[in-house]
């Protein structure tokens, strides 16, 4: 007969030791079957929750610290309720929380046996787009958990990248500002979507099956960073093009739009918006971003 041999996989940060993988699979199909008849209806309900079963084995094994101590430290997981990142050894990595967790301690041996299930529990890694009726600090919450399953995935792999940290960032300044501008808003959203750009080549995540998990992470990441940058900005005032013809001061053709009570913060407003450096007088043929004038009696 040939020798048992253990399957490694993780959950966390601690590696484990299998007898027995079972995993369900396949999709939810329920049959229709009619009173009369012989015509049956199949409908299918989508995919089934693939359910993981193992039988983990805590046992001395040379060069890792002593099984009871192993054993402590996956009680201490399941304790703490979390979701973790579970390394399937045939489906890669995924978020997972543990269910039912038996375990058996034998005599006759130095071991002790759990009879654990995984679940899939891939909502820490979901994302919420901003629309309406959603502030635009829901869109930098998603930002942040999407970098956080990024960065997990990514350090499974004992791969590394700043920029899941770099799209937290950017999305918490662009909720925190009292006035966020457009335009460097889609500015720095585009240079944070090149870094992911990037990320996903240097390390090869979108040719390489094994990385699948963290290059959907990081495609997740840079939806979410995009739909808080959109939810930013549909905040802010809408605005309309204006082409200068004529040399004019940016002052007097606030004025002139808006009307003199309003001329020095709707100038204010032009210089944010526009990035205007030196605003005391537009030269002729330049294209303006102007502030939608408020409607008469609202």
């Amino acid at each position: 007969m040939a020798e048992r041999v253990l399957v490694e996989c993780s959950f966390g940060n601690l590696r484990l030791w299998v007898a027995d993988l079972e995993t369900e699979g396949g999709r939810s199909v329920v049959v229709h079957e009619p009173a009369r008849g012989d015509v049956y209806t199949v409908q299918d309900h989508g995919a089934q929750l693939s359910r993981t079963r193992a039988e983990l084995v805590f046992v001395d094994i040379p060069g890792e610290d002593p099984y009871l101590d192993r054993f402590a430290a996956w009680q201490a997981l399941l304790a703490s309720g979390k979701s973790q990142l579970f390394s399937h050894p045939l489906l890669g990595s995924f978020r997972a929380k543990a269910g039912a967790c038996p375990f058996v301690i034998r005599s006759d041996a130095r071991d002790v046996r759990v009879h654990a299930e995984f679940l899939p529990d891939e909502e820490l890694a979901g994302v919420t787009a901003p629309g309406a009726g959603v502030a635009p600090i829901a869109g930098a919450e998603s930002v942040e958990v999407a970098a956080e399953s990024a960065l997990g995935y990514l350090a499974l792999l004992e791969l590394e990248s700043d920029t899941p940290a770099a799209a937290t960032a950017a999305a918490a300044g662009w909720v925190e500002a009292e006035e966020p501008d457009p335009r460097a808003v889609f500015l720095e959203l585009g240079s944070i979507t090149r870094q992911i750009d990037d990320d996903v080549a240097r390390l090869q995540l979108a040719t390489d099956l094994g990385r699948w998990p963290a290059y959907r992470a990081m495609i997740l990441l840079r939806a979410n960073l995009r739909d808080c940058a959109l939810g930013v900005t549909a905040a802010t005032a809408s605005t309309f093009g204006l082409v200068i013809r004529a040399a004019v001061p940016l002052r007097a053709l606030c004025a002139r739009i808006y009307g003199a009570d309003e001329a020095e913060e709707r100038a204010r407003q032009v210089r944010q918006t526009n990035g205007l450096r030196s605003p005391a007088l537009l030269p002729a043929g330049l294209t303006l971003q102007m502030p939608t004038p408020a409607r008469r009696g609202s």
